[in-house]
């Protein structure tokens, strides 16, 4: 079927600008177009739009309160918006309810590809009762202690972009969105920010402070039940120890990206409880009664957290590095791929940390029903006790030892290669 694209602009040469570029490279698509918000609305009405892509600064009701309305009235519609530089602040306002950001003047190839990408994602939802769940996520609840130390941090004007990137990691929701707009089109940065030091170099503290008021999502926890409070809590902490382990077995090259990917793995599970309480719930209650996570997840939701926070992550524009850790952190990869990165940084840090969490005086035989072939041939045989004692300190909250100090730092320090 043709993809369905409304665009929304208040300027109709705009408008007729982006008709007659889109015709030679937007085959297969079906454009229609719209000079407000409440123009586009009654379109919508009529018949809703696979994609939405808006201005966000017109009169009346500008893209955010039309991209608003849209992820309300029609969760399945993918939402784009579009944006000057000089209307950047005002962009941050839309970051709850957009899936990408673009910046204006925008080519047709760009849009063509922004377009092709989401729908590519969305695709590879296989249950259709999900499309929905994971298109409609926005603002996903972050903490409020670490929104306000996000904020003494960049009020500092000696803090440093490791210190920054520190207080960012400290929270899944700020995490993704950092790197979110970092690798947006509306920034045009040069290269993709892969880790968190990356990220907040290319977008400065003005424009981080702005994005920390965007994501806090404070009302979220204001009015949280006490478990979800207490699960977000938990999550961070246990996203922080295995952001740490990943970093530390990937090595100095790849410590940045297997950080951020470690911070995100479980990213999934915040949406989960924060969009769907009730499913959640049920997960949990199966969990508790003896089911194992995934087999729970699927068997209510038709999809696990971790495809959850793969697709919420692809369909962000996160690079691909990134959110095939969080979609495989529970997987072993294939033999195929058995050479160091991201994705076996994060299913062993992953792995480790849960075996070791449920049988503390474990050692090496967390590992036991691992091919030895794959820790070999990821060079991790010798480095394998080295390994089980970091994960135990990171545990049990003591000093971890100088290996895993280094790999930490070196995470902290590294720039996307």
């Amino acid at each position: 079927m043709p993809i369905d694209v409304l665009f929304v602009d208040d300027e109709p040469m705009l408008l007729a600008g982006l008709r007659r570029r889109l015709r030679s490279v937007a085959s297969g698509w079906t454009m229609r177009f719209a000079d407000s918000g409440a123009a586009a609305l009654e379109q919508l009405r009529q018949r809703p739009a696979d994609v939405v892509v808006s201005d966000v600064r017109m009169p009346g009701m500008d893209g955010v309160e039309l991209l608003t309305r849209v992820r309300d009235r029609y969760p399945a519609t993918l939402r784009v918006a579009l944006s000057g530089q000089t209307e950047l602040e005002q962009a941050l306002s839309a970051v709850s309810v957009t899936h990408r950001f673009l910046h204006k003047p925008c080519g047709a190839d760009v849009l063509q590809t922004t377009v092709s990408e989401l729908i590519a994602v969305k695709e590879r939802i296989s249950n259709p009762e999900m499309h929905a769940f994971v298109t409609h996520t926005g603002a996903l609840p972050a903490s409020p202690l670490v929104v306000d130390r996000l904020n003494e941090v960049l009020l500092d004007p000696d803090a440093s972009i490791e210190t920054i990137a520190e207080a960012v990691s400290a929270d899944p929701a700020i995490t993704a969105r950092v790197l979110e707009l970092a690798n947006s089109v509306l920034i045009d940065a040069e290269r993709p920010a892969y880790d968190l030091p990356g990220a907040v170099a290319v977008l400065g503290p003005p424009l981080l402070r702005n994005l920390a008021a965007a994501t806090a999502a404070r009302e979220a926890f204001t009015s949280a039940s006490e478990s979800l409070s207490t699960m977000a809590a938990a999550l961070e902490e246990h996203s922080l120890a295995v952001a740490q382990l990943s970093a530390q077995i990937a090595g100095e090259s790849l410590a940045g990206t297997a950080y951020s990917a470690g911070i995100l793995h479980d990213i999934g599970l915040l949406v989960l409880a924060a969009q769907a309480p009730g499913h959640w719930a049920e997960v949990e209650t199966r969990i508790a009664a003896g089911a194992d996570r995934l087999d729970a997840e699927e068997a209510v939701l038709g999809i696990t957290h971790a495809q959850i926070g793969s697709h919420l992550l692809a369909f962000w524009g996160l690079p691909a590095t990134l959110y095939e850790a969080v979609a495989w952190h529970h997987d072993a990869p294939a033999r195929s791929s058995w050479t160091m990165n991201p994705n076996h940084a994060v299913y062993l840090a992953e792995t480790l940390l849960t075996r070791l969490a449920a049988d503390p005086a474990g050692d090496i035989t967390a590992f036991e029903d691992l091919d030895a072939a794959y820790l070999e041939s990821l060079r991790l045989t010798d480095r394998l006790p080295g390994l089980v004692r970091t994960a135990r300190n990171l545990l049990t909250g003591t000093e971890a030892n100088t290996e895993a100090a280094a790999g930490t730092e070196a995470a902290a320090g590294a720039t996307a290669g």
